[in-house]
């Protein structure tokens, strides 16, 4: 079978609610559609269909896929726990997303949205009421049936302020069920992305009282609507999903099972895929792509993505609270090597925050760019002006990660500044971090609704649930225009306020943005229809082995 690598890379405009797959960046070397056996140039790409539910479509319909087969994907870290409400890292979300589903989702192409739990819904004039209506005969993985009354429970559940993502509900005062197939969302103002925000993987429907167990209980055992079922979870080893024979999609999944190992070693990881004893390597290390180009059994994708690799400072203490260190250190940045080195040129040097395939990306932006002679002057204003230590927190085990921190102290060093290496286990990661015991960190994020507001905050405040990725920014201006944005319907005013933003944050530069990515995996060319959202939903649902 011949084998393809597909490079799909991400652009962006202006669309409403919309993510926008064109093609930009990638190095020279490496074009779209991209053969990796004879080099010859051919049409490739994931195939996305829209199916009913949002899921992709790809190379079968239902009903045409083999039935059978246990998927086996190998990833870097183990889950955290399965409560939807209870994470915010994509290692958890992306499992979540086979157990749950919201009342909408994102199209397979990310263009809109689409029904899911919800058939269809509607909203006042003045977007202040927004009603969903249920589909008839939905039940749960127990057989129980989906009320309004399960979802009225979730979505108050995914309200709390205390949670990761509760800030996506933040406008929502109310929610009613006045009948067992009706959901009433009432906002405190005109809210532009409510339905966005209904399709978020934290408002997945669950049980209403956790079904009569503990939170904590229920994060270990959950029970959804989703098309795979949990069954078992060995902890920092495996955790095993099975097919829902009773899924509403009738026909599907066709996979038997599905089952995340945790293999932390990159090299282990590459390994198993190539024995056949796994059929997914999640994020396998960009060197390692071409090598696959000798093999018929295996094949990579470059999907497109909502990827953004960020550097960030701890504003909370010295010497990383001095903007003008920050801003010398963003602009002694060399995005051109980082995406050489680390993706070897599969992604795009970062400028925004906000990653270009929202239609909140600020393309125009004077950003922080690479430049040694601004990033002197910007030193000399600093409280480093004769240089110094800092240090900086890699994840154990992410050998992309390490080699980011590695570029860095060579930018660093050539305006005095030495950076040491810190690496922290995954387990420990985030308990450092709520310490604030650091200088700096690199981290990523991935959107997961299709409207900018969850990044503009996610990102931009310490209050939008990942505390400005770790670096502890807040600014009351960029919040008030936040606020402000959500509350408009016309784009063109939204956009303009989503540029001011990016504006303020790259003065403050709280976060240096380092560079977009996709999402690459390799897998065997015996799995079919299996696909990647830009949100970073895996679509397995469809996706069927050959037996």
């Amino acid at each position: 079978m011949r084998k393809t690598r597909h490079i799909t890379t991400l652009g962006a405009a202006a669309t409403a609610l919309a993510l926008l797959l064109t093609g930009c960046g990638g190095s020279d070397d490496k074009t779209d559609a991209e053969s990796t056996t004879t080099g010859e140039t051919t049409a490739a790409g994931p195939t996305e269909t829209g199916g009913d539910g949002g899921e992709t479509g790809g190379e079968t319909a239902a009903g045409e896929g083999q039935y059978g087969g246990d998927l086996v994907m190998v990833r870097e870290g183990d889950a955290t726990t399965l409560l939807p409400t209870g994470s915010p890292l994509n290692r958890d979300i992306w499992i979540d997303e086979l157990i749950y589903e919201p009342l909408l989702a994102p199209s397979a192409d990310g263009k809109s949205l689409e029904p899911l739990l919800a058939e269809s819904y509607e909203s006042n004039d003045d977007a202040t009421v927004w009603t969903f209506h249920l589909r008839e005969g939905l039940t749960f993985h127990d057989g129980t049936p989906v009320t309004a009354a399960d979802a009225k429970f979730s979505i108050e559940t995914a309200s709390d302020p205390e949670t990761p993502f509760g800030f996506v509900n933040d406008a929502i005062v109310s929610v009613e069920a006045p009948d067992d197939l009706t959901v009433v969302i009432t906002t405190a103002q005109p809210w532009s992305p409510l339905p966005s925000d209904a399709a978020i993987f934290s408002n997945g429907v669950i049980p209403k009282d956790y079904g009569g167990k503990t939170a904590e209980e229920f994060g270990d055992h959950p029970i959804g609507t989703g098309p795979f079922m949990f069954e078992s979870w060995d902890k920092g080893n495996e955790l095993k999903l099975v097919r829902n024979p009773n899924y509403w999609r009738e026909g599907l999944p066709y996979l038997d099972s599905v089952t995340f190992r945790t293999v932390p070693e990159e090299n282990n990881r590459a390994l198993q895929l190539q024995s056949g004893d796994a059929h997914i390597n999640e994020f396998p290390a960009y060197s390692s792509l071409d090598g696959l180009a000798s093999s018929s059994d295996l094949t990579a994708t470059a999907f497109n993505s909502s990827r953004t690799d960020f550097l960030a400072y701890n504003v909370t203490r010295s010497p990383t609270d001095d903007v003008h260190l920050r801003r010398a250190l963003g602009y002694a940045i060399d995005r051109e090597a980082l995406n050489d080195a680390v993706l070897y040129g599969y992604g795009t040097p970062g400028t925004a925050y906000i990653n270009p395939a929202l239609w909140g990306h600020y393309a125009e932006l004077d950003a922080i760019t690479y430049d040694v002679e601004k990033a002197k002057e910007e030193l000399a204003q600093s409280s480093m002006a004769d240089g110094g230590t800092l240090s900086v927190i890699v994840e154990s085990g992410a050998p992309n990660e390490m080699t980011v921190a590695q570029v860095l102290q060579e930018n660093f060093a050539a305006i005095g500044i030495e950076l040491q290496i810190d690496q922290v286990d995954g387990g420990a990661l985030y308990d450092v971090l709520a310490s604030k015991n650091y200088d700096m960190v690199i981290l990523y994020c991935t959107t997961d609704i299709i409207d900018p507001d969850q990044m503009i905050r996610f990102i931009g405040d310490v209050d939008g649930g990942y505390n400005a990725m770790y670096s502890w920014y807040h600014s009351d201006e960029l919040v008030a225009l936040a606020d402000e944005a959500a509350t408009i319907n016309d784009q063109a005013q939204r956009k303009a306020l989503y540029d001011q933003i990016q504006t303020i944050f790259n003065d403050d530069q709280p976060v240096s943005t380092l560079f977009y990515s996709p999402a690459v995996y390799s897998y065997t060319t015996k799995l079919h229809n299996f696909s990647v959202l830009p949100t970073g939903n895996y679509m397995l649902t469809e996706a069927w082995l050959e037996q």
